[in-house]
């Protein structure tokens, strides 16, 4: 049986959201071996003995059916023209109930932007997108900010935009247009809107009641998201009511709930050092290696094989610290899962102080550079704004989305300098223009800009 499908388990996949459709699972080819012990010459032990290997070049109707059925807890119906033999592969298609098969025709969504403590923004696609439109700057708009870079993240679903003059006492609203997907005909994105998630920056020391509510000084236990500042991915609860006392501690009530069988723990702070402290207690009827796990904490082995029976005993408190260097404003910590499964009662993060002041330097050298307009989108006049390293002959034009030259704005020879320069569109229509600014023939700039009426 080979399929593709969604799960109702959360705690397997997490939550389901129609953003994943259409996925594709692709199958170069396919081989069974018959369980021959003693006889066989292949796999584990020379155990076994190859019958045939199908290299899917076609569907061999002698060999499979293509089903229809369907399970419990799984939130799909099996549909045979979601099953496509191409360019040698089988292709297993997980769709909606009216675009079936192996076609996308579903333009990216912005599933949601935040910001970020060094005012960057990551801005989440809903699947994986075109590298060069992603990277792209002028695809990206926020008002009377200016994005300098855009980064597309290994994900490919994710971009990281450098913003200049963003503020995060204010409240923005992200502009998208002219991502697309690599589909074999590429759908592109509408124009849109969303607005940025911002910083609910926590204090410290951070006190989290992983697997309970909010006591005394812990915070709650809540879910990952883009819209919170800490939370787990995976697992379930567990409440151990009829333990009276947890040794080694007076935080009897946070040791005696857990997440059990969670894969992450993510908590978001600036960049820097940091001391996080990871609180246990082994409250079920145990015995030595029957819950095992490792403990990972940004990549790197905090440590391997921890049964907390063996190091602490039933009902006691245990702590497992680790100091951190953290560069993606995020800690992550995993709990890979050797016997049975992981669980935390509670995690702690204190800031590690230092004497060393960091200290950054700019290269302020001149050079050629076309900034963008300001503000954006704009309503009806706009700044544009360039530098010129050297004495230059310049021409900086508008045009409209169909190349179409509307304005001048400056021609003729400019002196070394930084310039800044008004647009007024009052008289041209709602839309996307571009303007480019050239110099000495050969140096060439372009950016994009939304007139909005």
């Amino acid at each position: 049986m080979m399929n593709i499908w969604n799960p109702i388990y959360t705690n397997w996949v997490g939550t389901w959201n129609d953003y994943a459709l259409p996925a594709f699972s692709y199958y170069d080819w396919i081989s069974y071996s018959s369980y021959t012990p003693g006889a066989g010459d292949y796999g584990t032990g020379n155990n076994f003995t190859m019958q045939w290997k199908d290299e899917l070049e076609f569907w061999d109707q002698d060999r499979w059916d293509l089903a229809t059925h369907t399970f419990g807890g799984n939130l799909c119906d099996f549909e045979p023209s979601n099953i496509v033999f191409k360019d040698g592969s089988m292709i297993l298609c997980l769709t909606d109930a009216i675009d079936t098969g192996f076609v996308d025709v579903k333009k990216p969504e912005v599933k949601w932007a935040r910001e970020y403590f060094d005012n960057s923004i990551v801005v989440m696609f809903s699947e994986e997108v075109e590298k060069t439109v992603a990277e792209t700057e002028e695809n990206y708009l926020i008002a009377n900010v200016e994005i300098t870079e855009a980064i597309q993240s290994s994900d490919r679903m994710s971009v990281r935009l450098v913003t200049k003059d963003y503020n995060r006492e204010n409240n923005y609203i992200l502009i998208v247009l002219g991502i697309q997907d690599d589909a074999q005909a590429p759908n592109i994105i509408d124009l849109r809107g969303t607005a940025i998630n911002k910083i609910n920056e926590l204090e410290f020391p951070i006190i989290i009641n992983v697997g309970g509510g909010e006591i005394t000084e812990y915070l709650g236990d809540q879910e990952w998201s883009e819209k919170v500042e800490y939370g787990y991915w995976g697992g379930d609860v567990r409440y151990w009511s009829q333990v009276d006392d947890i040794l080694n501690t007076e935080d009897d009530e946070i040791y005696k709930s857990e997440r059990v069988g969670l894969t992450t723990y993510k908590i978001r702070v600036p960049n820097g050092s940091y001391k996080v402290s990871l609180l246990f207690a082994k409250n079920e009827n145990a015995e030595n290696g029957d819950r095992v796990f490792d403990i990972v904490a940004e990549n790197q082995i905090v440590q391997n094989n921890v049964d907390i029976f063996t190091l602490a005993g039933k009902n006691t408190a245990h702590i497992i610290e680790t100091d951190l260097m953290v560069s993606d404003e995020i800690i992550d910590l995993y709990f890979p899962e050797l016997i049975d499964s992981a669980f935390v009662n509670g995690i702690i993060v204190n800031k590690i102080t230092t004497d060393v002041n960091e200290r950054k330097s700019e290269n302020l050298i001149n050079k050629f550079r076309l900034y963008q307009n300001h503000p954006n989108p704009f309503n009806p006049t706009t700044q544009i704004s360039f530098n010129i390293p050297e004495v230059s002959d310049i021409s900086l034009e508008i045009y409209d989305v169909v190349g179409n030259k509307v304005k001048t704005l400056a021609k003729g020879k400019y002196t070394p300098g930084d310039y800044k320069i008004k647009f007024d569109a009052s008289l041209l229509s709602s839309g996307i223009y571009f303007y480019q600014l050239i110099s000495n023939g050969n140096n060439i700039a372009t950016k994009k800009m939304l007139f909005l009426k």
